[in-house]
């Protein structure tokens, strides 16, 4: 069946743009991939762009707390422009940080996207005397603190809808790994979504399972890249979404080739494409 909250939203937002997590189950996790690495208008992007050494740093750091009273330290990219930007959700790897996705999001600002990398509890900055994730080796913690790291994504999209130069219903999530099974997660309660991207994608980990997500997002677009030995499973996951939303096919498959084994952000490739994946989605032609 379709859900008709995205499906009203991504109309919604075709016509105007121009003018408490579920429940984790509990299964063992497995081990996490790792990385090297409505009437506001839209903000467009500024015809002067800054050199890749100013823009590398061009992000503030800032703080907030969670519902469970968290502390997370995040990266926030805003752009040149005037205007409310669109707003992008990047989640990272379990074990990583917000770092390895700074090129991401300064591809993304330069093209007129605000940009918010959390740490995610446990992670970086974000740290604390509950939560280490290096610490916390323990399988049936990890697993907790990962189920409760949604929270981190709904403290992250309630600061973006408060800040004055964030458009408040155009958001879309990029999520790496397990922070990909997050975005999905949250894609489903957040009918503002209209997009969201999974780079090499964990199917299942954490007490999450991704088909079982996007078989919930009722034809919101969806794009997945992972190297070509996962081509075949993510092509598996696309089908059975299809057909679990009246055959409707909203999962975009793409291959990274990275030059460097590991490393998928080594193939140049993966930050272009999911910028212009999120540009379609985000900002749609009448």
């Amino acid at each position: 069946m379709i859900k008709t909250t995205h499906l009203a939203a991504l109309v919604a937002a075709s016509l105007t743009l121009h003018g408490g997590s579920a429940a984790a189950t509990s299964a063992a996790p497995s081990a996490a991939k790792t990385f090297s690495t409505p009437s506001t208008p839209l903000a467009t992007s500024s015809p002067e762009l800054s050199s890749p050494e100013e823009e590398k740093e061009n992000f503030e750091v800032v703080n907030f707390k969670t519902r469970d009273d968290q502390a997370i330290s995040a990266r926030l990219y805003i752009p040149r422009k005037n205007g409310r930007a669109p707003a992008v959700l990047l989640v990272h790897a379990a074990g990583s940080s917000a770092e390895p996705l700074d090129e991401l999001a300064a591809n993304l600002q330069r093209k007129g996207f605000a940009v918010l990398i959390p740490n995610l509890r446990g992670h970086g900055p974000s740290v604390s005397e509950n939560y280490n994730w290096a610490k916390d080796t323990d399988a049936d913690v990890r697993t907790k603190s990962w189920s409760l790291a949604v929270r981190d994504l709904e403290a992250s999209t309630d600061f973006m809808r408060g800040h004055d130069s964030i458009h408040n219903s155009n958001l879309s999530i990029v999520g790496v790994g397990a922070g990909a099974l997050l975005a999905t997660r949250y894609a489903v309660q957040d009918e503002n979504t209209r997009a969201i991207a999974l780079i090499a994608p964990d199917p299942e980990n954490y007490g999450f399972n991704i088909l079982s997500d996007l078989k919930e997002l009722g034809g919101l677009p969806v794009l997945i890249m992972s190297e070509s030995s996962g081509r075949g499973d993510n092509v598996r996951i696309a089908n059975a979404s299809a057909k679990s939303n009246d055959g409707i096919e909203f999962v975009e498959v793409k291959s990274l080739k990275p030059k460097k084994d590991g490393d998928l952000f080594s193939d140049k490739r993966l930050n272009s494409e999911i910028t212009k994946f999120i540009e379609k989605q985000a900002n749609p032609k009448r």
